[in-house]
């Protein structure tokens, strides 16, 4: 079972850009072109920004936690 927490603004189409809370941020895969050229975009990018729709949901990464970034 897959269980998703969301902590951040409301509306789901919002929710892309994601900081990753916890130090497993670098086991992460790595960013793509385009992922990496979206987040670019965003006055609100950190060394630990992802696009959560771009997130691998595996076992390995079971309990990590994200926070949705700030509205641009």
């Amino acid at each position: 079972m897959v269980q998703i927490f969301v902590t951040g603004r409301d509306g789901a189409e919002h929710a892309c850009h994601a900081h990753v809370d916890d130090g497993r941020a670098a086991g992460l895969p790595p960013l793509g072109p385009d992922e990496n050229d979206l987040l670019d975009s965003s006055d609100h990018r950190i060394d630990r920004s992802r696009l959560s729709c771009q997130v691998p949901l595996t076992v390995e990464l079971d309990g990590l936690r994200v926070t949705i970034a700030p509205e641009d």
